[in-house]
């Protein structure tokens, strides 16, 4: 019977602490993931096809569409170029929780 009762107030209080996690850690997490997710799925200009013309690319940067650098999974994705075309140059390594 002691038994029984130390294992109910230990699974109440891990219970309780579960609880307390508030939402908006999980949605900002969820948001996070999704954005990442958004970013690595979609296919990264290279040398072979860069993005041509100076209008395109002021644009593109103006809506956030083109970042300088990113990281997907154990690569990472500079940007590089000319003013008239640009593109990725991939260079992946170790895996680096940054």
């Amino acid at each position: 019977m002691k038994h029984l009762v130390i294992l109910s107030a230990v699974t109440l209080f891990a219970a309780g602490n579960v609880f307390a996690l508030p939402l908006s850690t999980l949605e900002n997490s969820y948001s996070f993931l999704a954005r990442k997710t958004a970013v690595c799925l979609r296919p990264a200009p290279t040398s072979a096809n860069p993005i041509r013309g100076s209008a395109l690319i002021a644009e593109l940067r103006e809506q956030g569409r083109l970042l300088d650098t990113f990281k997907c999974g154990r690569c990472r994705y500079d940007l590089v170029g000319e003013a008239e075309a640009a593109y990725y140059a991939k260079s992946c390594g170790a895996l680096t929780l940054n």
